[in-house]
């Protein structure tokens, strides 16, 4: 099942790890957090391999979505810096996501899925 980091209803850069409680607030993590429990149960129920991987916000070489509206304000000059400009944002490859999918599936578990790196 792909979730979301959005599942800890966490809006500060903190560390999160795969333990950390899933405690979103909002329907889309809350909706997210519910999936996994059915996928759980479900995998507990049948007996089934059930694997949760929850992705940092997924990037292409075409962007799309809030990062397609950033990078197009960006080039018209609407960019404003918030701050020191030091805010970190976790991203994760859509290319990398492909390529996990088959070993996770092979494992079974949780897991946070992100490049390691984020850029501010």
């Amino acid at each position: 099942l792909l979730s979301t980091v959005k599942v800890y209803g966490r809006d500060a850069g903190l560390l999160l790890d795969e333990e950390t409680p899933t405690t979103a607030t909002d329907a889309y993590g809350q909706s997210k957090a519910q999936a996994e429990g059915v996928a759980r149960a479900w995998g507990t129920r049948t007996g089934c391999r059930v694997t949760l991987l929850r992705l940092a916000p997924v990037v292409s070489t075409q962007l799309s979505g809030n990062l397609a509206g950033l990078q197009r304000a960006i080039r018209r000059g609407y960019y404003v810096q918030i701050g020191d400009g030091q805010n970190r944002r976790s991203l994760v490859r859509a290319d990398d996501v492909a390529a996990i999918l088959p070993r996770a599936a092979e494992v079974g578990g949780t897991f946070n899925l992100n490049d390691g790196q984020h850029p501010t």
